[in-house]
């Protein structure tokens, strides 16, 4: 298994690892990906699809510019707050989406698909033209948080007086204007100003890791109660093309079966009402989305800034640092990952560079969806066939299928990678099965999510070594 779970250095995929996989004799077993690891799992796979036998992934995220867009974007200039966003697809909580009186005379009382058309509220479209290719932004929908991260970054202001305007830096329809101020703050040389920006960052950032949808009146309902409720995992089983509902638990330790995975079917208009911010019809990037320039990608300048003596952060210098009253110097402090996502998400098609076709999932003209967006399907539960390439044989970059047996798992109250993105790669990818836990969010440590990870492991593991047992001349 190879680990890529908040792994920072996928811009030099095609560099660093070209010499790495020419040389491996065995390829990776299973790659594992959450959130932006899933970006670096899918790069390395779609480029050395030899080296990669299995993929799980977690929190779908492709880094397309509309996922930014989502979590930083400016909030439409018509949106009040969540009221006003009626463009957007309104998700109700768990019991509403399965239906009240949906429950079987099973002892394992399981919501199903019964009922569940008459209870799911249907989106309401506006026609009024949107400013942004999205139907909502997490600004507009998380507006009181918005506007503290936005005021956040007004402390200070760039120096230059021939600094880019935000519609130089990037034009959009959907600007990052807070972003880019921020982009300054934290990437800027001074540390007092980076540390008070980063106060705001994380408030902002982990606030709706945190808290997902769940409390936005309309948009997920709280957090269910309902033990039930939460083991409710809705999956895509690409064997049989049908979704259906899962109970997430096992019947033992040692079990990588789910105690109930003979649910009804569920109709894929019902899937598709889950999305947060985007419509159902449109999962390929749109054209205002794809860069036309042939011209050199750089980053953008970090531009110089200064904050007034009013709004200064006076240097506190620690004590005896073996002592636990040590104070905290915000000189020292070095925000890592808040750095990164920050300079990442800024130059988002920088960093992807000769990635994005793949992973805006519009390839060029000449390859088909087909070409890129195919694979072999997961292992069935409980029979577990062998579904391993050979390495002989195994497809290029334009064959038929250049991705391996991948398993993603998706939190349906994520609020940083929203399943939107999990949906719209379903849509090109049907071999691709994908486990949406309704009632988690983000992290890879919540219990439901963390307990799928564990299960799809176990089936690719147990999937392998049947292979290597059964049939030794797979890898010959």
């Amino acid at each position: 298994e190879k680990e890529e779970e908040e792994e920072e250095e996928g811009i030099g995929i095609g560099r660093a690892s070209g010499a790495e996989a020419e040389a491996t004799v065995r390829p990776w077993d299973v790659v594992l990906g959450g959130s932006w690891g899933c970006t670096l799992a899918l790069s390395y796979a779609h480029t050395y699809p030899r080296h990669v036998r299995a993929m799980v992934l977690r929190g779908v995220c492709l880094f397309r510019p509309r996922e930014i867009d989502w979590l930083f974007g400016d909030p439409h200039p018509s949106s009040t707050g969540i009221g006003a966003v009626k463009g957007s697809l309104r998700t109700p909580n768990l019991r509403s989406l399965l239906g009240n009186n949906g429950r079987t005379s099973s002892t394992r009382s399981i919501r199903r698909g019964e009922g569940i058309a008459q209870t799911i509220e249907q989106p309401v479209l506006t026609t009024s033209a949107q400013p942004s290719s999205l139907r909502n932004t997490a600004s507009a929908m998380f507006t009181e948080a918005w506007q503290e991260f936005s005021k956040g970054s007004n402390f200070a202001s760039v120096r230059s007086e021939t600094a880019a305007t935000s519609t130089e830096i990037r034009t959009s329809k959907n600007p990052r204007s807070v972003l880019q101020r921020y982009y300054n703050l934290i990437l800027g040389s001074d540390p007092l100003i980076r540390f008070r920006a980063v106060k705001s960052w994380f408030k902002w950032e982990m606030g709706i890791y945190s808290s997902g949808f769940r409390g936005i009146s309309g948009q997920g309902g709280n957090k269910s109660n309902d033990k039930e409720d939460c083991n409710n995992v809705l999956v895509w089983n690409p064997a049989a093309a049908s979704w259906g509902y899962e109970d997430a638990r096992v019947w033992n330790n040692r079990s990588f079966v789910s105690v109930d995975t003979n649910m009804s079917k569920v109709d894929d208009e019902i899937v598709q009402s889950l999305r947060r911010y985007s419509s159902t019809s449109s999962p390929l990037l749109e054209k205002s989305e794809v860069s036309e320039s042939t011209a050199a990608i750089e980053p953008m300048p970090i531009q110089p800034v200064s904050m007034s003596h009013a709004n200064s952060i006076p240097v506190l210098k620690p004590t005896n640092t073996n002592s636990s009253n040590a104070t905290f110097d915000p000189t020292t402090y070095i925000p890592a990952q808040s750095m990164l996502t920050c300079y990442y998400s800024t130059n988002d098609d920088y960093c992807i560079g000769p990635f994005k076709p793949f992973l805006s999932l519009s390839p060029p003209s000449s390859i088909p969806l087909s070409s890129w967006y195919s694979s072999n399907v997961p292992p069935r539960i409980p029979e577990c066939p062998s579904f391993v390439r050979s390495l002989e044989t195994s497809p290029t970059l334009t064959s038929l299928e250049p991705l391996p047996p991948t398993i993603a798992i998706q939190g349906g109250n994520d609020a940083i990678c929203p399943l939107d993105t999990a949906l719209d790669l379903h849509h090109v990818w049907n071999e691709m099965e994908l486990r949406i836990a309704l009632e988690s969010g983000h992290s890879m440590y919540d219990s439901v999510i963390a307990g799928e990870i564990v299960k799809a492991l176990d089936r690719f593991g147990h999937a392998l070594l049947s292979s290597e047992e059964n049939d030794l001349a797979t890898f010959k």
